[in-house]
């Protein structure tokens, strides 16, 4: 079985300590220059948001993972999604952030094996005008294009479906 692991990347989780550290440091200072609310925020907003640009430098667990039967996204939690149910897959952008936008031949199947949390995102999701099964792309190892590129292969090399429906 040939499995294609696609991990957060490291750059972006670089990129993103490098600009909230140092906001967590002026939101340090000014709280012991003055303490107002305003202060306090900044500091814990960005403080928050070094930890967990912390956290993806060091996770190190798959996100998505392609093999030869379909496509496992860890974030949604929706399971092995088979090439075979496929009917469409695209690359979208919505509000600076990257989706696969999926189109099955039953998204219950998926969807009722989602989590609370999972399907509350998907319905946010679906009101920025992505469809149910949307996976974000934004801050992995591999991009986008290229992630769609490597599941159009799939699909031709392991299901019957027609490419006329994937970009």
């Amino acid at each position: 079985m040939n499995e294609i692991i696609i991990r957060n990347s490291k750059a972006s989780a670089v990129i993103g300590l490098i600009v909230a550290v140092p906001l967590t440091l002026i939101g340090v200072f000014l709280l012991t220059r003055e303490p107002t609310l305003i202060n306090w925020l900044i500091t814990l907003f960005f403080g928050v948001l070094s930890g967990i640009c912390l956290w993806l430098y060091f996770d190190r667990r798959p996100r998505i993972i392609i093999s030869d039967q379909g496509i496992t996204d860890a974030r949604t939690k929706m399971g092995l999604i088979e090439w075979q149910d496929f009917e469409a897959v695209s690359v979208v952008r919505a509000n600076n952030t990257q989706f696969l936008q999926i189109k099955t031949k039953d998204a219950s199947k998926y969807l009722s094996r989602m989590g609370k949390l999972q399907k509350i995102g998907s319905k946010i999701d679906q009101t920025a005008g992505l469809d149910e099964l949307s996976i974000n792309v934004t801050g992995l190892e591999m991009g986008a294009e290229q992630i769609a590129a490597v599941i159009v292969e799939k699909i031709q090399k392991n299901s019957n479906v027609s490419p006329s429906n994937f970009q």
